[in-house]
């Protein structure tokens, strides 16, 4: 697992971009885990709206690796 120490407006960013991939996914006609996708995208939703709110100061994003990303101040 890769550990990411960005800043709050960073850290937004690359939930936005997985968010984007994954829901790209899910209007892909020929995807197959609808469920899984689905979940996840209900956990980026939930993971935007915590770090944006400086709710939350890490968060795990799944990619190809596993990514542990810290939030530090701007």
């Amino acid at each position: 697992m890769e550990r990411l120490f960005l800043t709050r407006s960073r850290a937004i960013e690359k939930i936005m971009v997985r968010r984007r991939v994954v829901s790209d996914a899910l209007d892909d006609r020929h995807a197959t885990d609808t469920d899984a996708l689905r979940a996840e995208l209900a956990e980026l939703e939930r993971m935007l709206l915590d770090v944006r709110a400086g709710r939350a100061n890490e968060f795990v994003i799944h990619e190809s690796v596993a990514q542990h990303c810290f939030v530090m101040p701007d």
